[in-house]
């Protein structure tokens, strides 16, 4: 072989396995993040798993092997969790401004003042914005739960140019707001809600699961073992039937997204009616058979909030 052409096939051979070494590392890289991925999510399902059992039945610990039984029906409501948070739209802007410019900030709050009033006196809020976390920051993200009344009654409608008395009607009211997990990002406060409807799953359980099993899982035994409260009292039993009833989550925990036109003065508006109305999308959460609640990301700015 002449020199040239060893230095060629010496560069040939070099580049070719610098090219294998670089797909190798690639290749080992990904492997060492699926693994730590894996890790992770382990980690978070256990921890799940504890919150569960601290919040139903703590006697299931007895039980040989909990951990591992419940683990798939715990990631299960995870994966459920996650999938209906990251549906919930990006955070709407909380500020006295936005009351004339926002659908949605114009039907959940009567006026300005009553905004500055609910988030003036956020406790949470208000902690969030004196502590050290918020050194910086012009605004905070939020967690903001309000509940949706609607009542039929009779009122004042116009029909083309004719003003028609004793109209059948629909009003909507939003009552009950709460600030939630003031954080400095969106994607914080996102996480914070996951592990908040977590824990109000279990919760739910706790207080409400016979029910629960008694209507997701009924079976001449499951309603013999009710009635005589055998089945719920042995930990071993209980734990069985929680797996199987966390294995439907959708059954727990529910997002229905409704589009609602609603007139300055509260009504409920037709879809084909051309009045000025305000269009908003409202992320109704239920948990079990407890009543929705609308649940909005949100971000308010520092310099709004009253005095303490």
């Amino acid at each position: 072989m002449l020199p040239d052409q060893y230095v060629s096939w010496n560069h040939a051979v070099r580049r070719c396995y610098q090219e294998k070494w670089g797909q190798v590392q690639k290749l080992f890289q990904e492997w060492l993040k699926r693994r730590s991925d894996t890790r992770e999510e382990c980690k978070i399902v256990s921890a799940a798993v504890e919150t569960i059992v601290d919040h139903t039945d703590a006697r299931m610990r007895c039980v040989s092997a909990y951990k591992k039984r419940l683990r798939v029906g715990v990631r299960f409501l995870l994966q459920h969790i996650e999938a209906l948070v990251d549906e919930l739209p990006g955070a709407v802007a909380i500020n006295r401004k936005a009351y004339a410019v926002d659908p949605m900030v114009n039907a959940i709050f009567v006026n300005r003042e009553e905004i500055g009033k609910i988030f003036g006196h956020a406790r949470e809020l208000s902690r969030y914005f004196s502590s050290e976390a918020s050194n910086g920051l012009s605004e905070a993200y939020a967690i903001l739960v309000v509940t949706k009344r609607e009542k039929n009654t009779f009122g004042v409608a116009l029909q083309g140019k004719i003003v028609v008395r004793d109209v059948q009607q629909t009003t909507a009211s939003f009552t009950d707001h709460e600030v939630l997990a003031p954080r400095s990002t969106e994607q914080q406060v996102r996480e914070v809600l996951k592990e908040t409807l977590m824990k109000d799953v279990a919760a739910y359980l706790h207080a409400s699961l016979p029910r629960v099993l008694l209507r997701t899982t009924r079976s001449p035994r499951n309603e013999q073992l009710f009635c005589s409260g055998i089945d719920l009292k042995n930990p071993a039993s209980y734990l069985e039937d929680l797996t199987a009833t966390l294995s439907r989550p959708n059954e727990l925990l529910r997002l229905r997204q409704t589009r609602l036109r609603i007139s300055k003065l509260g009504v409920v508006v037709p879809q084909h009616d051309t009045v000025a109305v305000n269009d908003i999308l409202c992320n109704e959460v239920s948990v079990g058979v407890l009543p929705t609640r609308i649940f909005t990301l949100v971000r308010y700015p520092k310099d709004e909030m009253l005095p303490t």
